[in-house]
């Protein structure tokens, strides 16, 4: 089974304690729990925090040279919703649409990302006829836990999200309460 988490940085594993340039800079201890939570559930990163960049390929550079412990576990970045409204103007769409936005085409119906899947997916009538694309089921083809000091989620995502405190950060409670739900 597969196994996402959506993680921001500011105030997750980027606190006020460890400033670089004036800006929150990776808090040691705070990487090392993110790597307890990734050793023992082979998680991987999605990255929904605003250090994301355009593509996964900066993205993974980006982070390479802020010094995070983790850029091989990266496989993906959610969009950034806001630029696909109106240029100029600057909506806030809540990171859980952006979260839903890349579960529901990497994961729930990847044919849409990944069309050299396609056969994998299809279901067929008796007769040999196509009758529908399958997909995947959460809890039982993949998992996800999003990790945030925000709470701009979805209702649906609920019960996947981990709240922490932007001056405290990552604590050890939190990262037993995601081991705990990808068991």
């Amino acid at each position: 089974m597969d196994k996402y988490l959506f993680l921001d940085i500011d105030g997750v594993i980027a606190t006020p304690e460890t400033l670089k340039n004036g800006m929150w800079g990776l808090t040691p201890e705070k990487q090392d729990l993110l790597g307890v939570i990734l050793e023992k559930t082979d998680a991987k990163i999605v990255l929904s925090s605003s250090w994301r960049k355009h593509t996964l390929e900066d993205t993974i550079i980006y982070m390479n040279e802020q010094g995070f412990n983790y850029s091989n576990k990266i496989v993906g970045i959610t969009i950034r919703a806001y630029h696909y409204i109106q240029k100029g103007v600057h909506l806030s769409i809540p990171r859980g649409v952006e979260i839903k936005q890349w579960l529901d085409t990497h994961v729930i119906y990847p044919w849409y990302e990944y069309p050299e899947r396609n056969d994998e997916f299809k279901i067929y009538n008796d007769d040999g006829s196509f009758k529908m694309m399958r997909h995947n089921v959460k809890n039982i083809d993949f998992k996800f836990a999003i990790l945030d000091d925000d709470d701009d989620f979805l209702l649906e995502q609920k019960n996947d999200f981990f709240h922490t405190y932007s001056d405290i950060g990552l604590t050890n409670e939190i990262c037993e309460q995601i081991i705990n739900k990808f068991k």
